[in-house]
């Protein structure tokens, strides 16, 4: 989700068009967990997903409360990216190796 907001965020001309992360959440959801879950919880992601903060909410906690740090929190977020994906992969590579997780199709 990180990944796909950085990159919606740097690729946009107007900023307040990338506000709603909605789309964001949804695409990461679609490429990672949609196809662990049951019927059930698919139709609760749905309508939970309308309860999902704002960018700007978001990089406001990450800026410590202070306003217009947009710019700056997003390419902190960006350069911890990298590590971030090792640290997932090995989780992922764990649980590969103990039959915890079924590869993506």
């Amino acid at each position: 989700m990180l990944t796909l907001m950085v990159e919606e965020y740097k690729s946009s001309a107007d900023k307040s068009k990338t506000e709603n992360l909605v789309g964001v959440i949804n695409t990461a959801y679609e490429r990672s967990l949609k196809r662990h879950h049951g019927f059930m919880s698919k139709q609760l992601f749905k309508l939970v997903i309308h309860a999902a903060p704002y960018r700007r909410n978001i990089l406001k906690a990450v800026a410590l409360g202070k306003d217009g740090l947009d710019d700056v929190c997003i390419e902190h977020i960006a350069n911890h990216l990298d590590n971030f994906r090792i640290n997932v992969g090995v989780l992922v590579d764990y649980y590969l190796a103990k039959k915890l997780e079924t590869p993506a199709s």
